[in-house]
């Protein structure tokens, strides 16, 4: 360690005077940059962050490493897809453990070592995430955030430094998600660090106002548990939400409301000697240090203080009354969480349905004779001729009924209690009765109209359908083996409910669809969150979007126990068949638990007790569809296979949400959901759910159902097989050989007739195949059937594999999915020959130790490299050889024979680099085989491909006199010919570029490998053809500008080849290039 210090610090001492030898070491470090265990090394990060704390060097050096970091995260995903990349590439240490030793070896006396992984750290917290979600991204941050964990945990002191970085950077940047979680890890494990730095939460607290909702809602997970715990947190906080509340920004009073709810869910009542208690008495104060009260509790049990934690949270709950004057986001979002709020908090129970009941009864009808009950005349207010949602009534009905039942099982005699008691049965059995002329609907009402009565009834016609769902989820949460009729209840209330969702279905329907009117209404409950409804067969901008559930994963999962269990331990077996008989109420929740889920798709759940809600939430659905519906698909589709295709697409997107989420529970998710022992190994409880789905793809649709709804079944479970032969580790051989085999035996003895699901398949096939063998005969084999379908350009005999799959349906979409294929193959590739380059620089550095065996390993990967081209040039002559018509075909095989020949290029250049007279490095790599499969065997074929796409297009202008069209548009035309046949200049010049470099390695080897490479004999890119092609579609006239720019292209890359050895020159503008893709 002492020697490691002087070394360190000599190197920073060079560094800091700008020796030369501290440019020439970084320079050196990028030509190793492919291979990047050789600089995510202990020692090596610790020169390379004491080098970065010189300002000069600091960007540099964090770019180079943080290049290795994510070229390794790269790796791991390759390695986790293919087989051969498996064993091409070594196995590494994990980042996380290096990093881990840096900062250990760090903590004593290396203080340069830690600024420089403060720096880096925050370097990593900062890489921007692609479109969409980006796996290496969040790896980084993940890194950045535990490094900076790890750091503070041993270097206290540097905790105000990165908590203000954190800060500033929350505050300033756009996408600050990251931030805040390692700022959420802070507060949760490090909460006493984060009270010692308050003034820098509390600053930080200031700028909740201006940040963007999405970023203010995840801050306030982040800040909520120093509130525990820090009276002057917890008073500023409290001042803060208050200022928000009344922000002219609808958005920030919302974030004020859940800032509040989030306060009353962690203020313990019942613990009366709480920390949190303390000053809230108007003086600002900070109220009790920390140490202070727990030497206070620890001899008192109790907190002497002006306030308890029941008479601030009252005072809360009297904030909160201003939500009833806002507008209705507001409103929503205050009970979304009064409910939450009453179960961690029962005591809140009776002054929250006080609080409610002076706002609720100003919309309540008290006579038990009107209908209906409630004044829809009062939810919207009118401002000139736009009318807007002021009162979301659903959603409040629906958190009244889940609180009364909440607070019914504590004191059912509390005349609060009893008092909305009576009022929920009494709008239940009035809202049945209800008809749409209560509503002030009938068939002749007009809700497209602009006009301010119209848009009024359209939010009374959706609020009033919220109420019955409302009603339906109280009467279900309510319900127990002392409940009457809660099951007839219920279904009269649905029955109301499909009444008003019918005549929302038809308001946009022509009169001509009046016959199908029938048919539609046996279907009405089958609706997506963000489903409208448009006139048929017209553009039009106004569109009807459907109200969204007002349901939540508690009472779902008792509907779906309700409705797929057996038996149920809270009602009869006859009052729940009175539910489970009607196949609408059974999509209707398939559907709303469809998109319950959905909405949890794309969001980050950061607050951990929130997060263990919804994850035992989603076990227990899962449980119930799996063991109750999907075990016994075929059974289920008999009694409705809407429902049933709904539950296979709500699994799938359950598997996709636990994985994204909630990625450390996979396996517990499957013990509970599959029922296997939880002891078993992961394998164990993934094949079981592997196996189920293969029985389902078995299924014959045709045969269990005339249904139309059953021609999504494959599809789905293919994609769902999809996700699960995903997961299947690498390092298992037997769960992933049996998979194999059943989609191998499948593709030779099935057909499948949908498109879209063979895609599916022939995808999940080709993925696993590379991922789990290194041979590619079997992509050989493939190759050659699909010649067989689709016919040859030159005719050979041969012999070929027999697979049912592949036929005239779905060749295309088998050609399409090996091209993908063979392209994913060719990256891997080019990333292992970048690789070679970099090792080969390694071992030719003097002194390197264990060159010998080195050196080994390189030949074997050179070998295996140069194996892997000679399969993926068969597999390419193969299907160049298919007679696949110009368009999206000819164009996938002509860009993997560009990448292919760039490939070659770039192993031939490597060869170039590392072979000599003396020691021809390539023989025993076997690369002249290569050359000689690329140059005898390939190039012929692309030249005849070449040929044969030429003269389909010469043909091709004659085919639309056919058509009824009298005019044909020449321009069109013109860019249909460019885009079909602009890669094909691009393939000759890499094909040049190839026979170029194998000419060089010829000549300074002195082995004669120019024999198999020569001038390509369509050098001129067949012109002619193509000229005679665009004059015939500009009725005759010649096309001398065309001409002119495609020679200036010809006579560009012979003048140019000279200077680029690797990419083709930028092709010059042309009049014609604009109008290709």
């Amino acid at each position: 360690m002492e020697a490691e210090s002087t070394v360190l610090y000599h190197i920073h001492t060079s560094a800091s005077l700008g020796h030369e030898c501290i440019k020439d070491y970084l320079a050196s470090l990028k030509n190793v940059l492919r291979s990047p265990e050789y600089i995510i090394h202990p020692f090596q990060l610790s020169v390379l962050l004491t080098i970065s704390t010189i300002s000069h060097y600091e960007e540099k050096v964090f770019e180079i490493v943080r290049s290795c970091i994510s070229r390794t995260y790269h790796e791991e995903q390759k390695k986790n897809n293919s087989a051969w990349f498996r064993d091409m590439v070594p196995a590494s240490t994990k980042i996380e453990t290096v990093f881990a030793q840096v900062i250990i070896a760090s903590a004593q006396d290396r203080d340069l070592i830690l600024q420089g992984l403060v720096n880096f750290a925050f370097v990593l917290l900062g890489v921007g995430s692609a479109l969409g979600r980006d796996l290496i991204a969040e790896k980084q941050w993940h890194l950045g955030t535990m490094i900076l964990l790890k750091i503070i945990k041993r270097k206290r002191h540097t905790a105000p430094i990165i908590i203000e970085q954190l800060s500033n950077r929350i505050v300033t940047e756009h996408s600050v998600s990251q931030y805040i979680e390692c700022l959420y890890m802070l507060s949760k494990n490090l909460t006493l660090l984060m009270l010692d730095n308050k003034s820098k939460v509390v600053s930080l607290m200031e700028g909740l106002i201006q940040m963007p909702g999405h970023n203010a809602q995840q801050l306030l997970d982040a800040i909520i548990p120093l509130t525990k715990v820090s009276p002057t947190i917890r008073d500023h906080f409290i001042l803060l939400l208050r200022k928000a509340l009344y922000s002219r920004v609808t958005e920030t009073r919302q974030v004020a409301v859940i800032g509040f709810l989030k306060l009353l869910t962690n203020l313990k009542i019942s613990n009366l000697g709480a920390l949190s208690q303390g000053s809230f008495s108007g003086s600002y104060s900070s109220g009790h240090s920390l140490f202070t009260q727990i030497s206070i509790n620890r001899t008192t049990q109790c907190v002497s203080s002006a306030f308890s934690n029941e008479a601030l949270c009252l005072e809360i709950l009297s904030i909160l009354k201003r939500c009833f004057m806002q507008q209705a986001e507001v409103r929503t979002q205050l009970y979304a969480g009064l409910y939450e709020a009453v179960c961690l908090n029962p005591e809140l129970g009776i002054p929250t349905l006080e609080m409610i009941w002076m706002h609720f009864r100003d919309f309540y009808n008290i006579d038990d004779e009107t209908l209906p009950p409630l004044k829809f005349e009062k939810i919207t207010i009118t401002r000139d001729v736009n009318v807007s949602l002021q009162e979301p009534l659903g959603k409040l009905i629906y958190t009244i009924g889940l609180i009364v039942t909440k607070v019914a099982k504590v004191d059912s005699e509390n005349a609060a209690v009893v008092r909305f008691g009576t009022i929920l049965e009494s709008i239940c059995s009035r809202m049945i009765r209800c008809e749409l002329v209560h509503f002030e609907l009938d068939d002749g009402t007009d809700l497209t109209d602009i006009m301010p009565e119209a848009q009024h009834k359209l939010f009374v016609l959706k609020e009033a359908m919220c109420v019955y769902e409302a009603l339906i989820g109280y009467k279900f949460h309510s319900w127990e083996l002392e409940s009457d009729d809660n099951g007839k209840e219920i279904s009269g209330l649905f029955q109301g409910y499909s009444r008003l969702l019918h005549f929302l279905k038809n308001l946009y329907k022509p009169k001509k669809a009046e016959s199908k009117k029938k048919k539609d209404a046996n279907r009405t409950t089958q609706f997506a969150n963000n489903t409208t409804i448009k006139k048929d067969g017209q553009k039009s901008s106004k569109s009807l979007k459907l109200p969204d559930t007002v349901l939540d994963f508690q009472v779902m999962t008792k509907i779906m126990n309700l409705l797929h269990e057996p038996m149920v331990t809270w009602t009869t077996i006859t009052q729940a068949n009175v539910v489970k008989s009607k196949r609408d109420f059974h999509q209707h929740m398939m559907q709303a638990t469809l998109n319950l889920i959905t909405g949890l798709k794309n969001k980050k759940i950061v607050e951990v007790q929130t997060a263990k809600e919804t994850y035992g939430h989603l076990c227990d659905i899962a449980m119930v569809l799996y063991e109750r519906i999907i075990k016994r698909l075929v059974e289920f589709i008999d009694f409705d296979c809407a429902t049933a295709v709904l539950t296979l697409e709500c699994f799938l997107l359950i598997f996709n949400v636990i994985n994204n989420q909630f990625k450390s529970n996979f396996k517990s998710f499957l013990t509970r959901v599959g029922g296997k022992d939880a002891d078993e190994d992961f394998v164990v409880h993934l094949t079981e759910f592997v196996q189920t789905y293969e029985k389902l793809f078995d299924i014959n649709e045709e045969e269990i159902s005339e249904d139309p709804e059953i021609k999504k079944l494959s599809l789905l479970v293919i994609n769902t097989l999809s996700f699960l032969a995903h997961k299947i580790p690498v390092n298992n051989n037997t769960l992933a050989l049996q998979t194999l085999e059943w989609l191998k035996n499948y593709t030779v003895n099935n057909t499948i007739s949908s498109k879209q699901v063979a895609g599916g398949f022939i995808n999940l096939l080709f993925d696993s195949q590379i991922k789990f063998k290194v041979s590619l005969t079997f992509f050989e084999n493939v190759a050659v059937r699909v010649g067989d379908v689709t016919g040859v350009i030159n005719e050979e005999e041969h012999s070929s594999e027999e697979y049912k799959v592949i036929n005239e349906l779905t060749v295309n979409n088998v050609f399409i999915s090996l091209c993908n294929s063979v392209k994913s193959m060719l990256e891997d590739v080019d990333w292992i020959i970048a690789r070679l380059k970099a090792e080969y620089t390694l071992i030719s550095y003097p002194g390197e130790g264990g060159s010998d065996k080195k050196k080994e390993n390189l030949k074997n990967r050179e070998r295996g490299v140069c194996c892997q081209l000679c399969f993926i040039v068969t597999i390419l002559t193969n299907l160049s050889n298919c007679t696949v018509p110009p368009g999206s075909l000819s164009e996938a095989v002509l860009k993997n024979l560009s990448l292919l020949y760039c490939t070659l290029s770039s192993l031939t250049k490597y060869f170039v680099m590392s072979s000599s007279k003396i020691n021809p490095v390539f023989q025993a790599a076997r690369f002249e085989r290569v050359v000689k499969l690329a140059g005898k065997q390939l190039s012929p074929v692309v030249y005849k491909l070449i040929t044969y796409i030429e003269e389909s297009q010469k043909q091709d202008p004659e085919t639309p006199k056919k058509n009824k069209k009298k005019n044909v548009d020449s321009s069109t035309l013109k860019t249909k010919v460019l885009r079909e046949t602009r890669l094909i200049p691009k393939v000759i010049y890499e094909i040049e570029q190839f026979s170029k470099f194998v000419m060089q390695l010829s000549k300074k080897t002195k082995v004669d490998l120019s024999k198999f490479v020569g001038q390509g004999t369509v050098r001129d890119f067949r012109i002619l053809h193509l000229r005679e092609v665009l004059e015939q579609a500009n009725d005759g006239a010649p096309i001398e500008e065309t001409q002119g720019s495609d020679t200036s292209l010809i006579e560009n890359d012979n003048s140019e080849e000279a200077d680029e050895e690797v990419s083709p020159p930028p092709t010059k503008k042309r009049n014609v290039e604009s109008t290709s893709d």
